[in-house]
């Protein structure tokens, strides 16, 4: 919902998010669940993208991405893409090799 983003960015969300992120680069779940706020905020309000990057969520993502991109990258991509960032995206499927008759 946009009015809890402006909630949640008011109470300063923004720095409590990054520094949650930032303090422990090794918890998968803590930074999934960053990563997702992250999005869910921005999403619905891109004026706060600014925020985050100011409080380094590109470097914390990234990082991350580079440590969890395995198990947790489509997460920590969405954040940086949402946020107006650089981001590698692959194509995991083009719809090739399907054989002719085989389609729904």
């Amino acid at each position: 919902q946009p009015e809890n983003c402006n909630q949640v960015m008011e109470a300063d969300g923004a720095t409590l998010i990054t520094s949650a992120m930032s303090k422990h680069p090794t918890n998968r779940k803590v930074l999934s669940a960053g990563a997702a706020a992250i999005r869910n905020i921005v999403s619905r309000n891109r004026t706060f993208c600014q925020s985050f990057i100011d409080l380094g969520a590109e470097e914390t993502l990234n990082d991350a991405l580079e440590k969890h991109g395995d198990k947790i990258g489509d997460t920590l991509k969405a954040a940086l893409r949402d946020l107006g960032l650089k981001v590698e995206l692959q194509e995991r499927w083009t719809g090739g090799g399907v054989k002719p008759g085989l389609e729904d």
